[in-house]
């Protein structure tokens, strides 16, 4: 019914504008009446009935700039008749009406209107004069919705409507481009494979080539002006697809979808540089496409329910870390593959499948110091995107468990604010691209904090590599000790004859489950349940200080060079005790064993040899 008000966002006040005939004159409004601002007056909105309203000062006041651009068929204006028995008036009935306004971005005077009966307007004198061009849409039926005009942003006269008849019964889709303020308009979706009728249309800000179609079932694109259209179904729905818009700073493609909620496909400017450049892009081995700046974001819980339960919707996040899109032919790789001699072709960290290649990652700071390396596999023959942390190569952490062959690198902190180089292999070619990232802008903080902050780690990660192997070491003693117990159970002697070795055994396995109780904590503990074991071990030690270090926003402080201190005494009581384990409790278990000449043929017939 056209009520529409201004809200105050700090404050919540609100005010009621809806325009007014000055003459008391019945005013038609469509159940979604048409607002739009002007692109070079931020004051200044424009609002739609069967007239358009124009307001300078935001609301307060309003003037109708147009005569009725409708073609205001009193015979489709009885909704107040409607309802049989009983009234069914909603607003939503109302027909006749202005469904879109589009100011022209490039001229302050043009100003493009779409109205539920199928015209099209167009003014070129800021309303002094409207021209109609619906009797120029071919092959259109007459009285069609025009639900959207977008005006370019690159050309002067140009334009495109989106235009639909599924209310009787027509689900073809309209979408058609004029050059000329509405002389010529010819449909630039007809015959080229979009299904359902058309709802939205949004053209990118900076390449004109590539736009978007949403329709009744789904979302469609082209990267070549709309001579064709492929259908968009990487993680988008077959949805009713509504409104569009291109965020100016993001360079994301938000949509507003009919059942589905809001989606937002991060980042198209790979679609932009292949709209640009053309296909002959994606023949590359590898191509590395330009990136979004990345942001070392601080992340907290949204207030109210901690754990979502059974029917609560949550929505999906942009992933953390620093987007990177690139693109790989695995035509070639599958090629190169053929040609690899039995030596090339051996290489383990390249496969996975029988034709698929490793991509390798190395990423460079501005120093040209390689910070960090990762392989991963591409899922798809063309456009790929994977997020990288914004980590920086670690260390070994100590371990209870022995280390897999061929194991990944290990992760570290954070890198610092700068701009990294992100070198990609595949197929025995390289391309890169650069990312630049930033501290959370909410947040001061100064480089030399963060430079602090990030030595103290590594401080850390260098004491947990030192005594990740010693570590090793034991967890080597132990896998021998579960030989050797094998070994022992095994021999045929009497438990008697093998009692000396045996306890030797056993204080040794004693001795080196202490030290990784010190290190680690116990495992004897079987109760069920959360545990907060209150014991203080090494590895407590050792990762102390990190976590008082994630949202510090001064560099360590007292309580943190204190909690490093800490460690390195742990640390180096460890490596003592380690040390002292291997130097003189191993080397006599060793003698025990070899003495006792272990042999691991138990009589099978239960007869003594």
């Amino acid at each position: 019914q056209g009520n529409v008000g201004r809200v105050d966002r700090e404050t919540g006040s609100a005010r009621f504008v809806k325009p007014t005939h000055p003459d008391g004159e019945n005013l038609r409004f469509n159940w979604n009446a048409a607002i739009n601002f002007s692109p070079f007056n931020e004051e200044t909105i424009y609002f739609g009935s069967q007239y358009v309203h124009k307001s300078t000062d935001r609301g307060e006041s309003w003037s109708i700039i147009s005569p009725d651009l409708t073609t205001n068929d009193t015979t489709k204006q009885m909704q107040h008749e409607s309802g049989g028995l009983t009234m069914d008036a909603t607003g939503a009935e109302n027909h006749t009406t202005i469904l879109a306004i589009e100011p022209s971005p490039l001229e302050e005077n043009v100003i493009w209107v779409g109205t539920d009966d199928g015209n099209i307007q167009v003014t070129t004198d800021g309303g002094e004069s409207w021209t109609n061009t619906a009797g120029n849409l071919k092959d259109i039926p007459e009285g069609s919705y025009v639900a959207q005009v977008k005006a370019s942003r690159f050309n002067e006269g140009e334009a495109v409507a989106v235009i639909n008849n599924y209310r009787r019964g027509d689900w073809t889709p309209y979408v058609v481009h004029t050059t000329n303020y509405g002389k010529k308009w010819t449909n630039i979706v007809e015959g080229k494979g979009l299904e359902g009728y058309a709802l939205s249309f949004v053209q990118d800000l900076v390449e004109p080539n590539l736009m978007f179609v949403g329709t009744e079932f789904g979302l469609y694109f082209t990267i070549d002006g709309g001579d064709s259209w492929t259908r968009w179904t990487n993680g988008y729905p077959t949805v009713s697809t509504y409104d569009m818009v291109m965020h100016p700073r993001e360079h994301d493609l938000v949509i507003g979808t009919f059942g589905r909620s809001f989606w937002v496909l991060d980042d198209i400017r790979p679609l932009r540089e292949l709209a640009a450049e053309g296909l002959d892009e994606l023949e590359k081995p590898i191509k590395a496409f330009d990136s979004p700046d990345a942001y070392l974001a601080n992340w907290r819980q949204a207030m109210g329910t901690r754990f979502a339960a059974d029917a609560m919707y949550s929505g999906d996040n942009r992933p953390r870390g620093a987007m990177i899109t690139f693109s790989v032919n695995k035509e070639l790789s599958k090629k190169s593959d053929k040609a690899d001699t039995p030596a090339a072709s051996s290489r383990s960290w390249g496969r996975r499948g029988s034709d698929e290649e490793q991509v390798k990652v190395a990423i460079f700071d501005e120093a040209g110091q390689n910070i960090r390396n990762f392989e991963l596999t591409p899922e798809h023959n063309g456009i790929n995107r994977m997020q990288w942390g914004l980590d920086r190569k670690g260390m070994q952490r100590p371990s209870r468990r022995a280390a897999r062959p061929n194991m990944p690198e290990p992760r570290g902190g954070s890198v610092l604010p700068g701009t990294y180089k992100i070198v990609m292999s595949y197929a025995g070619s390289k391309d890169s691209t650069m990312v630049t990232v930033h501290y959370d802008p909410r947040i001061e903080i100064t480089m030399e904090a963060l430079e602090a902050t990030a030595a103290l780690e590594d401080e850390a990660a260098m004491l947990g590599a030192e005594l990740a192997e010693a570590v090793s070491s034991l967890v080597t003693a132990e896998g021998i000790l579960k030989v050797n117990k094998g070994l022992m159970d095994a021999d045929p002697r009497s438990a008697e004859e093998l009692k000396e070795v045996r306890d030797a055994h056993k204080a040794t396995s004693e001795e080196l489950e202490a030290i990784f109780a010190m290190i680690f904590g116990s495992n004897d503990d079987d109760r069920q349940g959360i545990v907060r074991n209150p014991e203080v071990t090494v590895m407590s030690r050792l990762y102390g200080a990190g976590r008082y270090l994630g949202n510090d926003i001064d560099g360590p402080g007292d309580t943190e060079q204190n909690l490093l201190r800490l460690a390195k005494e742990a640390v180096a009581e460890a490596m003592e005790t380690i040390d002292g384990f291997l130097a003189e409790d191993w080397p006599a278990y060793e003698t025990a064993i070899n003495e006792a000449n272990l042999s691991p043929f138990k009589s099978l017939t239960g007869e003594d040899n």
